[in-house]
């Protein structure tokens, strides 16, 4: 596979802002979906414990929830994936779009990290409890924002170099 060259920073705010949003809102949305079933089946096979609504109500609210909530929250590794992105910049001038992907992980990952660390701070919260799910988050916004952040930039390259579909 030939090495291809990285985008500049400037051409990829608003798009990787905007893969970071609809990221977050497919994620919230399945999320949701997930919990939505996890309350629809109780509800379905005891009547009496739902109160007001059918079951499919109470299978709709967390995806409801789930995708503003989602987006917004997508938007702490975005920040962290141009910072990473910046900050690799400044040491590689021409990065390879892995080595950009790469970067934008670990940016990523590392924000979510401050975020689970700020939320310990502010809160009195359980501090293995937060921790954990601050390591998760972490762990799941390096795995996604490399993923997409490398097919998007492949995808672009891919494109510039004349390859890809226009």
């Amino acid at each position: 596979m030939p090495r291809t060259a990285g985008e500049k920073l400037g051409s990829l705010i608003i798009p990787l802002f905007l893969l970071a949003i609809l990221t977050g809102v497919l994620a919230g949305a399945g999320l949701g979906a997930v919990l939505g079933l996890f309350l629809a089946i109780p509800m379905a096979a005891n009547p009496e414990v739902s109160g007001v609504g059918s079951p499919g109500i109470w299978a709709v609210i967390p995806i409801l929830y789930g995708i503003p909530v989602g987006g917004v929250a997508a938007l702490v590794p975005a920040v962290g994936a141009l910072i990473g992105l910046y900050v690799h910049t400044g040491k590689v001038p021409f990065p390879s779009t892995r080595h950009q992907a790469l970067a934008a992980g670990m940016g990523a990952s590392t924000t979510s990290l401050l975020l689970a660390v700020f939320t310990l701070i502010m809160r009195d919260a359980n501090p293995p409890a937060a921790l954990a799910v601050g390591v998760v988050f972490s762990i799941v916004s390096f795995l996604v924002t490399r993923l997409v952040a490398g097919k998007f930039l492949r995808h672009r390259a891919a494109r510039e170099a004349g390859l890809g579909p226009a």
